[in-house]
Protein backbone atom coordinates (compact mmCIF):
# COMPACT_ATOMS: atom_id res chain seq x y z
CA UNK A 1 0.00 0.00 0.00
CA UNK A 2 1.54 3.30 -0.87
CA UNK A 3 2.30 5.83 1.59
CA UNK A 4 0.02 9.09 2.50
CA UNK A 5 1.87 12.55 2.85
CA UNK A 6 1.01 16.08 4.58
CA UNK A 7 1.95 19.21 3.96
CA UNK A 8 3.70 21.52 6.55
CA UNK A 9 5.40 24.63 6.59
CA UNK A 10 8.30 25.01 8.53
CA UNK A 11 9.29 28.85 7.55
CA UNK A 12 7.21 32.03 6.88
CA UNK A 13 6.56 35.15 5.83
CA UNK A 14 6.00 37.17 8.61
CA UNK A 15 5.18 40.62 10.19
CA UNK A 16 8.42 39.73 11.94
CA UNK A 17 10.51 38.92 8.55
CA UNK A 18 11.59 35.55 7.53
CA UNK A 19 10.82 33.16 10.76
CA UNK A 20 11.97 29.74 11.12
CA UNK A 21 10.94 26.65 13.03
CA UNK A 22 13.05 24.17 10.86
CA UNK A 23 15.16 22.71 14.25
CA UNK A 24 11.40 21.71 14.23
CA UNK A 25 11.71 19.60 11.07
CA UNK A 26 13.09 16.19 12.96
CA UNK A 27 15.04 16.79 16.41
CA UNK A 28 18.31 15.52 16.12
CA UNK A 29 17.66 13.22 19.77
CA UNK A 30 14.88 11.52 17.75
CA UNK A 31 16.57 11.26 14.10
CA UNK A 32 18.36 8.38 12.79
CA UNK A 33 20.03 11.00 9.63
CA UNK A 34 19.09 14.30 8.81
CA UNK A 35 20.93 15.16 5.16
CA UNK A 36 21.64 18.86 4.60
CA UNK A 37 21.32 19.96 1.35
CA UNK A 38 23.60 22.76 0.64
CA UNK A 39 23.31 24.80 -2.87
CA UNK A 40 22.41 27.66 -4.72
CA UNK A 41 19.08 27.96 -6.29
CA UNK A 42 17.89 25.94 -9.10
CA UNK A 43 20.68 23.37 -8.15
CA UNK A 44 18.08 20.87 -7.97
CA UNK A 45 17.36 20.65 -4.07
CA UNK A 46 13.38 20.33 -4.29
CA UNK A 47 13.22 18.12 -6.88
CA UNK A 48 15.70 15.92 -5.41
CA UNK A 49 13.39 15.73 -2.54
CA UNK A 50 10.39 15.61 -3.88
CA UNK A 51 11.47 12.81 -5.85
CA UNK A 52 12.42 10.68 -3.02
CA UNK A 53 9.43 11.79 -1.03
CA UNK A 54 7.85 9.54 -3.93
CA UNK A 55 10.18 6.64 -3.82
CA UNK A 56 9.30 6.13 0.11
CA UNK A 57 5.77 6.83 -0.67
CA UNK A 58 5.77 3.68 -3.59
CA UNK A 59 7.67 2.03 -0.51
CA UNK A 60 4.78 2.13 2.07
CA UNK A 61 6.24 5.19 4.00
CA UNK A 62 4.21 8.41 5.17
CA UNK A 63 6.41 11.64 4.22
CA UNK A 64 5.95 15.13 5.26
CA UNK A 65 6.33 17.73 2.39
CA UNK A 66 7.88 20.64 4.30
CA UNK A 67 6.69 23.47 1.59
CA UNK A 68 8.24 27.24 0.62
CA UNK A 69 6.40 29.77 1.57
CA UNK A 70 8.42 31.70 -0.78
CA UNK A 71 7.46 29.13 -3.66
CA UNK A 72 4.12 27.39 -3.57
CA UNK A 73 5.83 24.91 -5.71
CA UNK A 74 9.10 23.99 -3.99
CA UNK A 75 9.83 21.83 -0.82
CA UNK A 76 11.89 22.97 1.93
CA UNK A 77 11.81 19.81 3.53
CA UNK A 78 11.17 16.42 3.79
CA UNK A 79 10.07 13.70 6.85
CA UNK A 80 9.58 10.03 6.66
CA UNK A 81 8.60 9.75 10.21
CA UNK A 82 8.48 6.01 10.57
CA UNK A 83 12.29 5.90 9.86
CA UNK A 84 13.15 8.99 11.73
CA UNK A 85 14.73 10.41 8.66
CA UNK A 86 14.43 13.97 7.24
CA UNK A 87 16.26 15.78 4.17
CA UNK A 88 16.28 19.90 4.76
CA UNK A 89 17.21 22.45 2.85
CA UNK A 90 20.01 24.47 4.47
CA UNK A 91 20.64 27.24 2.51
CA UNK A 92 19.32 31.05 3.12
CA UNK A 93 17.13 32.38 4.00
CA UNK A 94 17.06 29.24 6.65
CA UNK A 95 20.62 28.37 7.23
CA UNK A 96 20.89 25.17 8.73
CA UNK A 97 23.95 23.65 9.42
CA UNK A 98 24.94 20.05 11.15
CA UNK A 99 24.71 19.99 14.37
CA UNK A 100 26.38 16.17 15.33
CA UNK A 101 28.12 15.69 11.98
CA UNK A 102 28.36 11.82 11.64
CA UNK A 103 26.74 10.68 14.12
CA UNK A 104 23.10 12.35 12.72
CA UNK A 105 24.02 15.08 10.27
CA UNK A 106 25.02 14.73 6.46
CA UNK A 107 25.43 17.04 4.19
CA UNK A 108 25.26 16.71 0.43
CA UNK A 109 26.58 19.65 -1.65
CA UNK A 110 24.74 20.23 -5.17
CA UNK A 111 27.98 22.68 -5.67
CA UNK A 112 29.98 19.26 -6.81
CA UNK A 113 27.72 18.74 -9.42
CA UNK A 114 27.68 22.47 -11.31
CA UNK A 115 29.78 24.16 -13.67
CA UNK A 116 31.53 26.91 -11.89
CA UNK A 117 33.44 28.31 -14.91
CA UNK A 118 30.23 28.34 -16.60
CA UNK A 119 27.89 29.92 -13.36
CA UNK A 120 31.06 32.60 -13.35
CA UNK A 121 30.36 34.06 -16.44
CA UNK A 122 26.86 34.69 -15.37
CA UNK A 123 28.08 36.45 -12.11
CA UNK A 124 26.24 39.98 -13.06
CA UNK A 125 23.20 38.42 -13.28
CA UNK A 126 23.39 36.71 -10.35
CA UNK A 127 24.07 40.01 -8.50
CA UNK A 128 21.32 41.99 -10.12
CA UNK A 129 18.72 39.44 -9.62
CA UNK A 130 19.79 38.82 -5.87
CA UNK A 131 19.81 42.22 -5.12
CA UNK A 132 16.23 42.52 -6.98
CA UNK A 133 15.26 39.21 -4.83
CA UNK A 134 16.36 40.48 -1.43
CA UNK A 135 14.71 44.08 -2.56
CA UNK A 136 11.21 42.71 -2.66
CA UNK A 137 11.41 40.54 0.35
CA UNK A 138 12.87 43.70 2.25
CA UNK A 139 9.86 45.62 0.83
CA UNK A 140 7.41 42.73 1.67
CA UNK A 141 8.15 42.56 5.42
CA UNK A 142 7.44 45.99 5.76
CA UNK A 143 3.93 45.68 4.35
CA UNK A 144 3.31 42.84 6.52
CA UNK A 145 4.76 44.77 9.77
CA UNK A 146 2.12 47.07 8.74
CA UNK A 147 -0.52 44.88 8.41
CA UNK A 148 0.68 43.54 12.06
CA UNK A 149 -0.06 47.35 13.07
CA UNK A 150 -3.73 47.13 11.89
CA UNK A 151 -4.74 44.17 13.13
CA UNK A 152 -3.91 45.07 16.82
CA UNK A 153 -5.20 48.69 16.01
CA UNK A 154 -8.57 45.76 15.14
CA UNK A 155 -8.11 43.83 17.80
CA UNK A 156 -7.86 46.45 21.03
CA UNK A 157 -11.40 47.07 20.25
CA UNK A 158 -12.84 44.07 21.29
CA UNK A 159 -11.31 45.15 24.55
CA UNK A 160 -11.77 48.79 24.83
CA UNK A 161 -15.35 48.50 24.24
CA UNK A 162 -15.76 44.79 26.50
CA UNK A 163 -17.60 43.74 23.27
CA UNK A 164 -16.46 39.89 24.25
CA UNK A 165 -18.37 38.24 26.94
CA UNK A 166 -15.30 36.63 28.60
CA UNK A 167 -17.45 34.91 31.55
CA UNK A 168 -19.73 32.92 29.42
CA UNK A 169 -17.07 31.91 26.94
CA UNK A 170 -14.87 30.60 29.80
CA UNK A 171 -17.99 28.69 30.87
CA UNK A 172 -18.04 26.72 26.97
CA UNK A 173 -14.07 26.50 26.70
CA UNK A 174 -14.10 24.85 30.49
CA UNK A 175 -16.80 22.56 29.40
CA UNK A 176 -15.13 22.09 26.04
CA UNK A 177 -11.22 21.49 28.36
CA UNK A 178 -13.23 18.64 30.54
CA UNK A 179 -15.11 17.12 27.73
CA UNK A 180 -11.71 16.73 26.18
CA UNK A 181 -9.19 15.73 29.25
CA UNK A 182 -11.97 13.74 31.47
CA UNK A 183 -10.57 10.46 31.19
CA UNK A 184 -6.83 11.20 30.25
CA UNK A 185 -4.24 10.34 32.60
CA UNK A 186 -1.25 12.83 33.62
CA UNK A 187 2.03 10.99 32.07
CA UNK A 188 5.11 11.62 34.10
CA UNK A 189 6.99 13.35 31.50
CA UNK A 190 7.70 16.23 29.70
CA UNK A 191 5.64 17.35 26.90
CA UNK A 192 7.87 16.83 23.62
CA UNK A 193 6.37 20.16 21.43
CA UNK A 194 6.89 20.84 18.11
CA UNK A 195 6.11 23.81 15.95
CA UNK A 196 5.31 24.70 12.57
CA UNK A 197 2.82 26.73 10.49
CA UNK A 198 -0.42 25.12 8.88
CA UNK A 199 -0.68 27.99 7.07
CA UNK A 200 1.65 30.57 5.17
CA UNK A 201 1.83 34.31 3.27
CA UNK A 202 3.51 33.13 -0.36
CA UNK A 203 3.73 34.50 -3.73
CA UNK A 204 0.17 33.13 -4.26
CA UNK A 205 -1.46 34.72 -1.43
CA UNK A 206 -2.34 32.89 1.97
CA UNK A 207 -1.82 29.50 1.73
CA UNK A 208 -2.83 26.42 4.65
CA UNK A 209 -2.74 22.66 4.84
CA UNK A 210 -5.58 22.64 6.94
CA UNK A 211 -7.51 19.82 5.19
CA UNK A 212 -4.95 17.55 5.00
CA UNK A 213 -3.91 18.13 8.47
CA UNK A 214 -7.35 17.75 9.78
CA UNK A 215 -7.81 14.33 7.91
CA UNK A 216 -5.73 12.44 10.23
CA UNK A 217 -7.73 12.61 13.16
CA UNK A 218 -11.36 11.94 14.13
CA UNK A 219 -11.86 14.37 16.64
CA UNK A 220 -11.85 18.17 15.87
CA UNK A 221 -12.64 21.56 17.92
CA UNK A 222 -12.88 24.26 15.58
CA UNK A 223 -12.78 28.18 16.18
CA UNK A 224 -15.02 30.14 14.50
CA UNK A 225 -13.58 34.05 14.48
CA UNK A 226 -13.33 36.75 12.66
CA UNK A 227 -9.75 38.46 11.20
CA UNK A 228 -7.97 40.15 14.45
CA UNK A 229 -10.96 38.93 17.00
CA UNK A 230 -7.38 37.31 18.11
CA UNK A 231 -9.21 35.42 21.13
CA UNK A 232 -7.13 33.10 22.56
CA UNK A 233 -8.38 31.42 25.47
CA UNK A 234 -9.21 27.81 24.31
CA UNK A 235 -5.88 27.71 22.51
CA UNK A 236 -4.33 28.26 25.94
CA UNK A 237 -5.39 26.25 28.43
CA UNK A 238 -5.49 23.51 25.68
CA UNK A 239 -1.72 23.70 25.77
CA UNK A 240 -1.48 24.00 29.53
CA UNK A 241 -3.15 20.71 30.06
CA UNK A 242 -1.28 19.28 27.23
CA UNK A 243 1.91 19.97 29.65
CA UNK A 244 0.55 19.68 32.91
CA UNK A 245 -0.56 15.79 31.38
CA UNK A 246 3.10 15.60 29.58
CA UNK A 247 1.40 14.59 25.96
CA UNK A 248 3.15 15.29 23.07
CA UNK A 249 1.45 17.86 20.81
CA UNK A 250 2.41 19.86 17.20
CA UNK A 251 1.63 23.93 17.76
CA UNK A 252 1.10 25.43 14.57
CA UNK A 253 1.34 29.42 14.89
CA UNK A 254 -0.11 32.10 12.48
CA UNK A 255 1.26 33.18 9.45
CA UNK A 256 1.49 36.34 10.35
CA UNK A 257 2.30 36.43 14.00
CA UNK A 258 4.68 34.17 14.39
CA UNK A 259 4.52 34.31 18.34
CA UNK A 260 0.77 33.29 18.08
CA UNK A 261 -0.58 29.64 18.43
CA UNK A 262 -3.43 29.28 16.26
CA UNK A 263 -3.79 25.45 15.80
CA UNK A 264 -2.54 22.07 17.79
CA UNK A 265 -2.89 18.46 16.88
CA UNK A 266 -2.43 15.74 19.66
CA UNK A 267 -1.72 12.26 18.10
CA UNK A 268 -2.02 10.53 21.21
CA UNK A 269 -5.67 11.97 21.56
CA UNK A 270 -6.83 11.86 18.03
CA UNK A 271 -7.75 15.41 18.01
CA UNK A 272 -6.95 18.62 16.32
CA UNK A 273 -7.54 21.73 17.62
CA UNK A 274 -8.18 24.41 14.30
CA UNK A 275 -9.01 28.27 13.97
CA UNK A 276 -10.98 29.40 11.32
CA UNK A 277 -11.06 32.99 10.09
CA UNK A 278 -11.05 34.31 5.86
CA UNK A 279 -7.55 33.64 5.69
CA UNK A 280 -7.20 30.25 6.52
CA UNK A 281 -11.18 28.64 6.11
CA UNK A 282 -11.73 25.27 7.62
CA UNK A 283 -15.61 23.96 6.88
CA UNK A 284 -16.39 21.79 9.90
CA UNK A 285 -18.55 18.76 9.88
CA UNK A 286 -21.51 17.89 12.06
CA UNK A 287 -19.28 15.97 14.86
CA UNK A 288 -16.76 18.58 15.16
CA UNK A 289 -17.21 20.68 18.24
CA UNK A 290 -17.34 24.59 17.16
CA UNK A 291 -16.78 27.47 19.01
CA UNK A 292 -18.18 30.44 17.47
CA UNK A 293 -16.73 33.37 18.66
CA UNK A 294 -19.67 35.52 17.26
CA UNK A 295 -22.11 34.23 19.95
CA UNK A 296 -20.00 35.90 22.61
CA UNK A 297 -19.60 39.06 20.94
CA UNK A 298 -21.50 41.90 21.02
CA UNK A 299 -21.27 43.68 17.58
CA UNK A 300 -23.26 46.18 18.66
CA UNK A 301 -21.10 47.97 20.99
CA UNK A 302 -18.78 48.45 18.20
CA UNK A 303 -21.36 50.30 16.04
CA UNK A 304 -20.29 53.90 16.92
CA UNK A 305 -16.35 52.48 15.68
CA UNK A 306 -18.08 50.47 12.67
CA UNK A 307 -16.51 53.33 10.29
CA UNK A 308 -13.07 53.17 12.05
CA UNK A 309 -13.20 49.34 12.02
CA UNK A 310 -13.82 49.58 8.18
CA UNK A 311 -11.45 52.01 7.43
CA UNK A 312 -8.31 49.35 9.33
CA UNK A 313 -10.19 46.46 7.68
CA UNK A 314 -9.30 47.88 4.40
CA UNK A 315 -5.87 49.19 4.98
CA UNK A 316 -5.00 45.32 6.97
CA UNK A 317 -6.24 43.81 3.75
CA UNK A 318 -4.54 46.18 1.43
CA UNK A 319 -1.12 45.84 3.51
CA UNK A 320 -1.39 42.23 3.51
CA UNK A 321 -1.88 42.06 -0.12
CA UNK A 322 0.99 44.35 -1.45
CA UNK A 323 3.32 42.28 0.79
CA UNK A 324 1.64 39.39 -0.93
CA UNK A 325 3.05 40.94 -4.42
CA UNK A 326 6.04 42.10 -3.18
CA UNK A 327 6.87 38.38 -2.52
CA UNK A 328 5.14 37.32 -5.32
CA UNK A 329 7.95 39.58 -7.11
CA UNK A 330 10.88 37.91 -5.06
CA UNK A 331 9.70 35.14 -6.65
CA UNK A 332 10.24 36.32 -9.96
CA UNK A 333 13.64 37.53 -9.41
CA UNK A 334 14.43 34.03 -7.84
CA UNK A 335 13.26 32.12 -11.15
CA UNK A 336 15.32 34.29 -12.57
CA UNK A 337 18.24 33.89 -10.76
CA UNK A 338 17.84 29.94 -11.15
CA UNK A 339 18.10 30.42 -15.47
CA UNK A 340 22.37 30.93 -14.64
CA UNK A 341 22.26 28.33 -12.58
CA UNK A 342 19.91 25.08 -14.29
CA UNK A 343 21.70 24.84 -17.66
CA UNK A 344 25.09 24.37 -16.18
CA UNK A 345 24.32 21.21 -13.53
CA UNK A 346 24.95 17.62 -14.26
CA UNK A 347 21.57 16.38 -13.08
CA UNK A 348 22.15 13.14 -14.24
CA UNK A 349 24.91 12.49 -11.49
CA UNK A 350 22.57 14.11 -9.18
CA UNK A 351 20.15 11.72 -9.91
CA UNK A 352 22.83 8.83 -8.91
CA UNK A 353 23.43 10.35 -5.77
CA UNK A 354 19.49 10.44 -5.43
CA UNK A 355 18.79 6.63 -6.21
CA UNK A 356 22.22 6.05 -3.49
CA UNK A 357 20.36 8.13 -0.80
CA UNK A 358 17.08 6.37 -1.36
CA UNK A 359 19.08 2.85 -0.73
CA UNK A 360 20.41 4.36 2.16
CA UNK A 361 16.88 5.74 3.43
CA UNK A 362 15.83 2.47 3.39
CA UNK A 363 18.32 0.83 5.59
CA UNK A 364 17.45 2.52 8.44
CA UNK A 365 13.88 -0.01 8.66
CA UNK A 366 16.52 -2.75 9.12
Amino acid sequence: MEGSMVKLYPGGNTSLGFYSFYKYILSQFEAKKIYVIKGGPGTGKSTFMKKIGADLMAAGYDVELHYCSSDNNSLDGLVIPKLKVALIDGTSPHVVDPQTPAAVDTILHMGEYWDEEAIRKCKEDIFSATWAYQRCFRRAYDFLKAASIYWKALNAYYADFEAIDLITLRKHVNNIIDEVFNDVKTRMSISNERHLFASAITPKGCTNCLPLLAERVSKRIVIKEQVAMGQNLLIDKMLDQLKDKGIDFTAFHCALHPDKIEHIYVPVLDLMVITSNSFHTYQADEEDIVLSMDRFTNFDLLGEVESERHMLTELFNCSVEQGVQFIAMAKVNHDILETSYVPNMNFAQIEELRRKVVVEILGFAK
